[in-house]
């Protein structure tokens, strides 16, 4: 019900969040960007990858035991790796072009991810271990940021067609256009799809009202357009908590020169920062 009511402006208290909830983000506090694990409330933050190379974007596994990522510590372009979360073991899953904002399914067994392998950047799909990687996107356009319908069926995406990033939907089995959900108004983009079965909306990025700030809309339909965020700072890269009563995000309300990681409930009320002011905190991911 709380989900449904995102779209209807009701407001509620603060949610309570489980102790085992978990935030993978991507920071440069140490010097260069590498991928952070913390506690949903913003306590415990630890350095996962300790690398000197550029790691970024990271993805959970259903599951919450590993972490896709995009990194360049292998030779001068990004591929896509999988960490163990316990261990830190790392494989590396894509070699071809350079490869980057990996999504994994939900069933875990499958994870999207764009390459410029073919000229441009496309939407491809390959098997959790790496094998069987496949062109979704084939168009002339930039494809980027893809993330998956709670059911698998689909993919939310951003291409660049018409001169503006826009977000469409397409089939995750054959890439079919499905449903054009934004157009004009400036350019959207960072979606992220509500990992809930129960009800379909979508988070993202816009420009329409002038800065960034975070919008939802049923990526089914493609009604129910709402604000969520006003603030006069950007806002960007949002997430969902798993029962879709908590967004995470990223802005620089309180430094316009820095960038750091807060979290709102869905209505867009009882904001508040999780990580610390003097570093840049992007790309969060919660599990």
């Amino acid at each position: 019900e709380r989900i449904l009511d995102v779209m209807r402006g009701i407001s509620h208290p603060a949610p309570a969040i489980a102790a085992d909830e978990r935030i993978a983000f991507v920071s440069d506090r140490d010097g260069n960007n590498e991928i952070y694990l913390m506690s949903a409330d913003g306590s415990n933050a630890i350095n996962l990858s300790h690398h000197p190379a550029d790691d970024r974007q990271p993805a959970f596994s259903p599951d919450g035991l590993s972490l896709a990522f995009a990194s360049d510590r292998d030779d001068d372009s990004f591929d896509i790796y999988e960490m163990d979360v316990e261990t830190g073991a790392v494989k590396r899953l894509t070699r071809d072009g350079s490869n980057t904002r990996p999504a994994w399914s939900p069933d875990g067994a499958r994870i999207a991810f764009v390459s410029d392998r073919f000229g441009d950047k496309d939407v491809m799909v390959m098997k959790a271990d790496g094998s069987r990687q496949i062109q979704l996107t084939v168009d002339v356009h930039e494809d980027d940021q893809p993330t998956w319908s709670a059911d698998g069926a689909s993919i939310a995406h951003v291409t660049d067609s018409g001169g503006e990033r826009r977000i469409a939907v397409i089939s995750s089995a054959d890439g079919m256009e499905i449903l054009r959900l934004t157009s004009g108004e400036g350019d959207h983009y960072h979606p992220s799809w509500l990992p809930s079965e129960r009800a379909d909306l979508l988070l993202f990025t816009s420009r329409r009202a002038g800065g960034e700030d975070l919008f939802a809309i049923n990526p089914i339909t493609g009604e129910g357009l709402r604000q969520i965020t006003s603030a006069e700072a950007d806002e960007r890269e949002a997430a969902w908590s798993a029962d879709g009563a908590t967004i995470i995000f990223v802005s620089n309300r309180e430094n316009a020169g820095e960038r750091n990681i807060y979290m709102i409930s869905s209505d867009g009320s009882n904001n508040r920062r999780l990580t610390p002011l003097g570093s840049n905190e992007d790309e969060p991911a919660w599990r």
